[in-house]
């Protein structure tokens, strides 16, 4: 630009304006890190969660043989229920 275009009390701050994009980059890059972090934590909660949920029940089905009131055996004896348990293993 030719000197007499800008503005006597004109300073360029080329050095300031890009630590302060990277500053803003380095902010963003935080955030998003950030929130990761949190979206991780949450889905590892949720995870240990359904398992308490899943796990006894499982046991008392499995291990000791515990069955509902008024549960025949006979009546479901083509289904073992291998499907079911493993569609709920494969949510977890």
């Amino acid at each position: 630009m030719v000197n007499g275009c800008r503005p006597q009390n004109y300073q360029q701050e080329t050095v300031g304006t890009c630590i302060r994009a990277w500053s803003l980059v380095l902010l963003l890059l935080l955030i998003n890190l950030g929130c990761c972090y949190v979206s991780v934590v949450f889905r590892v909660f949720m995870e240990i969660l359904a398992a308490l949920t899943l796990l006894p029940g499982l046991y008392l089905y499995v291990v000791d043989r515990c069955r509902p009131e008024g549960y025949d055996e006979q009546e479901i004896i083509g289904h073992s229920g291998a499907e079911l348990l493993a569609l709920a293993l494969l949510s977890l």
